[in-house]
């Protein structure tokens, strides 16, 4: 009878044990998807909101001078005709 008793009671002991368990891991999983998810949409609004600066830049009207020094200075182009020389001093 005693045997049995603490059979029943170290049983109950084993799954109440498991239970908490499992209820522990399912709130650190829950929580790691949100923390995922937020960052997921942290990255999200970042790239919408270069997408959208990088849409500007290319709907804006940019001037012909601004294109002409970015065309010789970034590129080093020059205009038809228009000999170009590079400092090759290092100077």
């Amino acid at each position: 009878m005693k045997k049995v008793l603490f059979v029943r009671i170290a049983a109950i002991a084993v799954c109440i044990y498991c239970f908490i368990n499992i209820v522990s891991l399912q709130t650190k999983i829950i929580s790691l998807k949100n923390g995922e998810l937020s960052e997921l949409n942290q990255q999200k609004y970042d790239q919408q909101l270069k997408n959208q600066q990088l849409e500007d830049v290319v709907n804006s009207k940019l001037d012909e001078e601004f294109i002409e020094k970015i065309a010789r200075e970034v590129l080093g182009y020059g205009a038809p005709g228009e000999k170009v020389y590079e400092d090759i001093a290092g100077n």
